[in-house]
């Protein structure tokens, strides 16, 4: 579970979100929904851990991560541009984070097996380089290396292309942390100009 408890983010002066209290349970797709520089990125990029709030906690499955390290807290992410290393072919890009753990070659191979078989990745699309394929199939490549970095749970900051809540659930698998039900939280919170993630 995600819990977000009075959590409050501010730039410089700037406030980006002036208070945001919130549950997400276990098998919960959740979306947050509001219009340009309400705090949407601003909170994904506080539970990852690349933003540090001001006030207000935040946990996971019980744990308060508020001051741990984002690499230590297992949450993936999938950035609005992809950031798909354009050097590396498909099956190099989902497997980096697992390298970067250390994870053994068969498992690792299991794994990115396991994921692209999950978002409908060929065999052959593995063997491409990402700057070969699609919008959408590179928007493919993004989640599996998301997910198969920390399947503990995953955000998306971009909109969906071919992808839905229901062709999405395919990825759930083991994972406690996907789509068996649906809730959207509305942000509402507007001002002049916009937020330093430009949302």
């Amino acid at each position: 579970m995600i819990r977000f408890d009075k959590v409050r983010v501010s730039f410089d002066g700037f406030t980006a979100i002036p208070e945001l209290s919130l549950e997400v349970e276990k098998g919960e797709f959740f979306t947050l929904l509001g219009p340009s520089g309400c705090g949407k990125t601003t909170a994904l990029r506080t539970l990852a851990g690349f933003v540090d709030p001001e006030g207000g906690d935040v946990y996971v499955d019980g744990q308060k991560v508020t001051d741990l390290p984002s690499d230590r807290r297992q949450i993936g992410m999938v950035f609005q541009n992809y950031a798909l290393f354009p050097s590396m072919n498909v099956r190099e890009n989902i497997a980096f984070g697992l390298r970067v753990r250390r994870t053994g070659k068969a498992e690792r191979e299991r794994l990115v097996a396991d994921i692209a078989r999950r978002v409908d990745l060929t065999e052959d699309q593995l063997n491409k380089n990402v700057t070969e394929l699609s919008g959408g199939q590179q928007q493919r490549v993004a989640i599996a290396r998301a997910w198969c970095s920390s399947r503990r749970s995953c955000c998306w900051m971009n909109r969906y292309r071919t992808w839905t809540p229901n062709s999405a659930s395919s990825c759930a698998g083991s994972s406690n942390s996907f789509s068996r039900r649906r809730h959207h939280h509305g942000l509402r919170h507007s001002r002049p100009g916009r937020s330093p993630d430009h949302e």
